[in-house]
């Protein structure tokens, strides 16, 4: 038998090795709770005497007592208590009895550690019942807790084993550590989506691991614990674990971006490019748990239906990562491009050969932004736009398939300045025109030339301080002024070679709704207003003729929030009379879109006081003012009341000529993405479900 004689002659007492040892490693607890004991004690009390004050000054509330403990005294005194350890130990002179123990080094640094998490769990757990007494409601701190494990208990944590590392260090060298580590994390979140989609449970769990090895490595490397050059050595050590760290972080990033399928739970989108020769879809897919950049969603959270406590609770949980991928309808060939967290838009900034997209930029596993750019037909980003422009503002507009225009504003000593930048694919970027703070931007304005083949012109609106209550047209890219009696805060509903069609509308509070006032606003300083039609109709667009086409109610709406019955005209604005095109009978809904050569016009119909709900497609001719149901896809005749007819999923999305595509369903049930000839009121092709989902599959979908 191993072990040591205890006790008198002449009765012998083996007690094993073992034994001994645990009872040490008790005794190195004991002795550090008899230490830390009175420390314990007035850190509760001044985090109660914090509250106290907070509640005299009438400023304690749920946020205010979860501030005071756990971001503000929480993590500095449990790194004091991490950092205490060892340094105590070495400048007290107990460090030569601790070693002089019948214990492994190993079960010395165990032991420390062990007593710095007790140290930790008692003081958090005290600290939750001072916040549940300060008024915090326990399922605000669970669905916290829950909704960010890694920020609210991983933090805690690596603070810890920062400070155990720390407490390996010669005096001094604790402040060196903090000089490179407080840079380093500086450099990390100094951008604020680094921060928001951060793994916090990744990021904590490699930094407390990293750090634990540090602090033994620097524990095992000097027993006596004396020499300077463990600082050192330290230093050397934590650099190099950052290296690694990084290196390690950065593997993960690249693994997340190539290793990935899409989760067809959630719903795909896309978009026709160069008139339908390429298609970008926006697909999703789950990020794993190992994934370094976690987006996430901000939602409002219930409990059975009811609020919890007096309000809502906001709380941040992971989200899907985002992808576009680029699929070529001819080869079939799919890439991925902008990489993962990108996203599309698809409503004003959109057209044939360039969209507004959400870009991404990841550094070392770190999303640095997320700006807004322009990409072409191909998946390129032509231009990752200035901070501050976005799909809500109207610092950009799509030109044309090859042009954009967008407004950039610049700190010029004392002043700023609205730069206006022209962007042409293929030929590059320049400035077209300068403003000073006098002149504030309200739109741009498109305006096809009369030969639809030639570019379109573009115009900035505005209002300047010189022409007060007018609005200032200047063309792009010569620089000249027109000057129009009109509000600059009208909205622009459509332009045309020498008129625009602008809306003075404003919130009717006896009527409860908004009130239209459209007008026809003449380059040359004219202003007719638009008559004939209701103040709620919708303007679609212009034609090629030069007239405006409009949805208007029938003379039976009453309702102004319900579906009624609608009309399809076209008006021309010098004699304003008004040539109908399509009626609809019943009360629906109607989607209507023009062609790039404004002589043709898609037209969606659903009614919805049918059972089913009819819908159907039309094709009109704006050059005659006829339309054609699309016979092949509606399947029924228009009155037939118990057809479904085709549904459009989405779309439609103007192709060049008179061609338009949709995504879709048949009364018989076969669906895709059909291309639609308004001219000749014919499908020209059709790209199944079945297709697409062969190119999901390539990237990982389960069908």
């Amino acid at each position: 038998m191993h072990g040591r004689s205890v006790g008198c002659w002449p009765e012998t007492v083996y007690m094993p090795l073992y034994s001994i040892k645990e009872q040490n490693m008790k005794a190195i607890l004991l002795k550090d709770y008899l230490e830390q004991r009175m420390y314990f004690v007035i850190i509760l009390a001044v985090a109660a005497l914090s509250l106290l004050t907070a509640a005299f000054f009438g400023q304690l509330d749920s946020g205010v007592a979860l501030v005071i403990l756990f971001i503000l005294q929480g993590p500095l005194f449990i790194y004091l208590a991490a950092n205490h350890q060892i340094s105590s130990e070495v400048n007290n002179g107990t460090w030569r009895f601790l070693t002089a123990l019948p214990v492994s080094r190993l079960r010395l640094w165990s032991a420390k550690l062990i007593f710095t998490a007790i140290y930790t769990t008692s003081l958090y757990a005290i600290y939750l019942i001072l916040a549940l007494a300060a008024g915090v409601d326990i399922g605000e701190i669970w669905h916290l807790i829950s909704g960010n494990p890694g920020l609210v208990l991983g933090v805690p944590v690596t603070i810890v084993a920062y400070g155990f590392f720390t407490t390996m260090l010669p005096s001094g060298f604790s402040t060196i550590s903090s000089l490179i580590v407080i840079p380093t994390l500086y450099a990390i979140f100094r951008a604020p989506p680094t921060l928001f989609n951060l793994n916090f449970e990744m990021a904590t769990g490699l930094a407390t691991a990293v750090l634990l090895c540090l602090s033994l490595l620097v524990f095992l490397s000097d027993r006596t614990m004396s020499s300077p050059w463990r600082g050192v050595k330290g230093i050397a050590m934590l650099l190099a674990g950052i290296m690694l760290s990084l290196a390690c972080w950065s593997a993960l990033n690249s693994a997340a971006e190539h290793f990935w399928r899409i989760d067809v739970k959630e719903g795909a989108d896309w978009l026709p490019m160069n008139h339908g020769k390429t298609i970008l879809w926006r697909v999703f897919s789950k990020a794993p748990a190992w994934d370094v950049v976690q987006p996430r969603i901000i939602k409002n959270y219930y409990n059975d239906g009811r609020f919890l406590g007096d309000g809502d609770y906001w709380f941040e949980t992971p989200a899907h990562n985002r992808h576009i991928l680029v699929h070529d309808t001819a080869s079939g060939l799919t890439k991925k491009v902008a990489g993962r967290h990108s996203n599309f838009y698809k409503e004003e900034n959109y057209n044939n050969g360039l969209v507004t997209a959400l870009i991404p930029e990841i550094k070392f596993g770190f999303l640095r932004y997320q700006r807004y750019g322009v990409l072409d037909g191909e998946g390129n980003v032509l231009k990752i736009l200035p901070e501050g422009i976005d799909e809500y503002t109207k610092g950009l507009k799509l030109i044309d398939e090859r042009r954009f225009i967008y407004a950039e504003e610049i700190k010029s000593g004392n002043n700023i300045i609205t730069q206006f930048n022209l962007f042409e694919k293929g030929v590059g970027e320049k400035v077209v025109f300068t403003a000073g703070e006098d002149f504030g931007i309200s739109d741009f304005v498109v305006v096809p030339d009369k030969d639809r083949s030639k570019p379109a012109k573009v115009y900035i609106a505005g209002a300047s301080d010189h022409e007060k209550g007018k609005t200032l047209l200047i063309s792009v890219p010569d620089g000249k002024k027109i000057v129009l009696p009109n509000s600059p805060a009208s909205d622009i509903l459509c332009a045309g070679p020498d008129f625009m069609v602008v809306d003075n509308g404003r919130w009717n509070k006896e009527l409860d709704r908004p009130v239209s006032d459209l007008q026809v606003l003449y380059f040359d300083g004219r202003i007719v207003p638009l008559s004939g039609i209701a103040s709620n109709s919708k303007i679609v667009g212009i034609t090629a003729a030069n007239r405006i086409v409009a949805k208007i109610p029938g003379k039976d709406e009453l309702d102004w929030y319900s579906p009624g019955t609608e009309s399809i005209v076209e008006i021309d604005p010098e004699t304003m009379t008004i040539r109908e095109i399509l009626r609809f009978p019943y009360p629906g809904s109607v989607k209507m879109k023009i062609s790039q050569t404004g002589e043709h016009a898609f037209i969606y119909y659903g009614d919805v006081t049918a059972s089913p709900v009819r819908r159907q497609l039309f094709a009109a001719n704006l050059k005659d003012g006829t339309a054609r149901e699309f016979t092949e896809l509606n399947a029924q005749s228009f009155n037939n009341p118990n057809v479904h007819g085709f549904t459009i999923f989405n779309g439609p999305y103007a192709l060049n000529d008179n061609r338009f595509m949709v995504e879709g369903q048949t009364a018989a049930g076969e669906g895709g993405l059909y291309e639609l000839d308004t001219a000749t009121v014919s499908v020209v092709r059709k790209i199944a479900y079945q297709s697409i989902e062969e190119v999901f599959k390539k990237w990982g979908a389960d069908l």
